[in-house]
């Protein structure tokens, strides 16, 4: 079997500032193509039947910086974010050639502060929740094509730290620590 899968989008956005108040909102506009040539599994003289399909994914955005004081920047930011179907999850065999795009929902919460010898410290606090995402059929016998469905949603948490020093025109080093705890479920399942 074979599957294509693409992606095209455009990204817009405005950067506001009022003070010391930046307000960025974006908005993301995603086709996802998808093509394969097998919609069911071979069996016995089955024909050979393909597909194909244009799947839409529209991501509004928005960030906001606030300079509370020189050398310190707290900020928050938000969006909704789709993701094509893995190429791999559209087996007709071991998948399910029918998954449309998972949908994430980020949050996060960022302060940074600038340091002496020009080091800079970030700390991040984010959020997603996840929908649409692929999982194993409950059913003891999977309908024909559908050993996956679209039924799977998780949730993703954590903070990082970023030190980060500027050590000549354009260049950078970075150390990061993130520590994250990601749960997968789908509706009936603990």
């Amino acid at each position: 079997w074979t599957a294509t899968v693409g992606n095209v989008g455009a990204f817009a956005q405005a950067v506001l500032t009022r003070g010391a108040l930046t307000f960025t909102p974006g908005l993301r506009a995603d086709a996802f193509p998808v093509d394969g040539d097998r919609l069911l599994p071979p069996v016995g003289s089955t024909p050979r039947i393909g597909y194909a399909r244009l799947s839409w994914g529209v991501d509004p955005r928005l960030a906001l910086a606030w300079t509370a004081r020189p050398g310190l920047i707290l900020g928050a930011a938000g969006g909704v974010y789709h993701q094509p179907a893995n190429a791999r999850d559209l087996s007709a065999v071991f998948g399910a050639p029918t998954l449309g795009p998972s949908r994430a929902l980020h949050a996060s919460l960022s302060a940074w502060k600038a340091l002496p010898a020009r080091f800079g410290l970030e700390a991040v606090a984010f959020f997603r929740e996840l929908d649409g995402l692929p999982v194993r059929s409950p059913l003891p016998s999977p309908v024909l094509g559908q050993a996956l469905t679209g039924e799977g949603r998780g949730r993703s948490y954590g903070g990082s730290v970023f030190v980060r020093r500027d050590l000549a025109a354009a260049t950078t080093a970075w150390l990061t620590y993130t520590l994250s705890r990601s749960v997968r479920w789908t509706e009936g399942s603990a």
